[in-house]
């Protein structure tokens, strides 16, 4: 897993420009795990 300090940078540019809908989106996403997979290619 990415470390944590990573992960907030990754969600603070993923929300730089998103709409209420788009964060939403990606808050729902974060939480239910299906995002883990862009933290293991990050690792590579």
């Amino acid at each position: 897993m990415a470390d944590k300090t990573d992960v907030q940078h990754l969600v603070k540019q993923l929300m730089a420009g998103a709409t209420a809908e788009e964060g939403m989106a990606l808050l729902d996403a974060l939480m239910s795990g299906q995002v883990t997979s862009i933290f293991e290619k990050l690792k590579r």
